[in-house]
């Protein structure tokens, strides 16, 4: 399984295999369109807790 890990706060691309995708109200809706063509392990994560959008990258990945 490819998981892809999604940083773009607005992406708007077809639903992949499973996504980590940064919350955000545009990437709410999208992984509301697209939950029931991803696998079950996808999620939606905030970046709150990180310094930057590289930090978080280190961590989830």
């Amino acid at each position: 399984m490819d998981i892809h890990a999604i940083f773009d706060e607005n992406f708007s691309g077809p639903p992949v295999e499973a996504a980590w995708i940064v919350e955000s109200a545009a990437n709410r809706e999208w992984f509301a369109a697209a939950k029931d063509q991803l696998h079950p392990d996808s999620a939606i994560f905030s970046l709150d807790r990180y310094r930057s959008v590289e930090t978080a990258l280190c961590h989830v990945v």
